[in-house]
């Protein structure tokens, strides 16, 4: 999401506010065993009401971030927060 409440706008994951690399990070250092889903999803055209397009962006985008920090583990920081 862009802005705060009451004033915001859905926006792909990749363009909002919040830093998603940081905050995967941040799970990943702490052993995060829960599980990451998307939310705001913008409506695209021709998209179902649930938004199958914008979530199909949102999972694939945060599906290769977490492999990204995956291949970046070290002996010390076992990832907890993984799609394999």
């Amino acid at each position: 999401m862009k802005g705060a409440v009451p004033n915001f706008a859905e926006c792909f994951v990749d363009e909002g506010d919040i830093n998603i690399v940081r905050i995967l990070k941040i799970l990943q250092r702490n052993s995060f065993g829960g599980f990451v889903i998307d939310d705001h999803v913008p409506q695209m055209t021709h998209d179902t009401p649930w938004g199958h397009r914008g979530r199909a962006f949102s999972t694939g985008y945060l599906r290769g971030l977490c492999r990204a920090l995956d291949s970046h583990e070290t002996e010390a920081i076992k990832p907890a927060v993984t799609f394999g």
